[in-house]
């Protein structure tokens, strides 16, 4: 299934890329989320293919003492159209725009 990127802005104005197959999924339109104290909420930029917060019985909230280290940078992407194990098909399909970014 094709994905298209869509740019996503938060209530502060800060904006980032996604990545959605489809946006009438329960996965995109959920209740807001109350975050206890001293955890946090993960959310995957592939909205439609992620096991994040957004399923409690899977991911949930994360406890902070649960984290060992930062994400610095994004070092390798592929096309989400084939599947990782294609290792064959990963030299034309690395994103190469993604290729040793910043995570911000």
């Amino acid at each position: 299934m094709a994905a298209r990127q869509y740019i996503e802005t938060l209530p502060g104005g800060r904006s980032y890329p996604i990545i959605q197959q489809r946006n009438d999924g329960w996965p995109d339109n959920t209740p807001e989320y109350n975050v206890p104290a001293g955890h946090i909420f993960t959310l995957g930029d592939n909205r439609d293919n992620n096991a994040d917060s957004r399923f409690p019985d899977i991911v949930g909230y994360i406890p902070l003492e649960n984290l060992g280290y930062r994400a610095d940078m994004l070092l390798f992407s592929i096309d989400a159209q084939y599947p990782w194990w294609q290792i064959w098909k990963w030299p034309s399909k690395i994103q190469w725009s993604r290729f040793d970014r910043p995570v911000l």
